[in-house]
């Protein structure tokens, strides 16, 4: 038991190590960034910082796919610093066992879930149809924006309970898709990220800034 609790600790003390190192090492542009860090310019740290984090999360999960399931369960949220800039980050697997926004069946909807928590279904289907015909759903946005339609129609908030259970994104066996969301902090500055990564493709999905205050 101690010897499994040592491996745990070592893993998530590693991946903790490893992400700092490829942030504070990998900038886009470190140079720009110092000079950020200097001038006090919070909003072009946090700029530089979404990007790098987009980009080196990523290659680091790709890198260590053969151990991605450990890393998922014994490093889900990670406390971040560098320099001045404080990250909150949280990856963990991404469940394709919600409703597909672009595919609502009868059995979907018909399902306790969706009876309880949308009291007017069918002014939800509408909504949904009528975005539909200018084609599918394409990110997390969209989706987003559907549920804000929905509710200052019907004034129903109950389906804010399951507004983390709508995807867009298909079941393909084989897939692997890890979702990161993650925080950063620049003096009184912050925001808010998220974006899918596909392991089995090694792409990022949905890239969403949530929002910034």
């Amino acid at each position: 038991m101690n010897s499994k609790k040592s491996i745990v600790l070592l893993i998530t003390l590693f991946f903790i190590s490893a992400i700092s190192i490829l942030i504070l090492q990998n900038l886009k542009d470190t140079e720009q960034f110092l000079d950020e860090l200097s001038s006090g310019s919070s909003l072009s740290q946090i700029q530089i910082t979404i990007d790098n984090v987009r980009e080196e999360v990523p290659k680091y999960l790709n890198k260590n796919k053969d151990d991605i399931d450990e890393i998922l369960n014994n490093t889900q949220v990670v406390a971040l610093q560098v320099g001045n800039v404080d990250i909150l980050l949280n990856i963990e697997d991404y469940s394709l066992t919600q409703f597909n926004i672009n595919n609502l069946t009868t059995k979907m909807t018909s399902s306790e879930d969706f009876t309880n928590n949308i009291n007017y279904k069918y002014d939800f289907l509408e909504i949904v149809n009528e975005h539909k015909k200018e084609g599918n759903y394409t990110n997390t946005h969209q989706i987003q924006q559907t549920i804000k339609e929905y509710i200052k129609l019907t004034k129903d908030k109950d389906i804010l309970n399951i507004k983390d259970e709508f995807t867009y994104l298909k079941d393909i066996n084989g897939t692997k898709l890890i979702q990161c969301n993650y925080s950063i902090k620049v003096n009184e500055e912050s925001c808010d990220v998220s974006f899918i990564f596909d392991l089995s493709s090694s792409t990022v999905k949905d890239f969403n800034i949530i929002n910034i205050f």
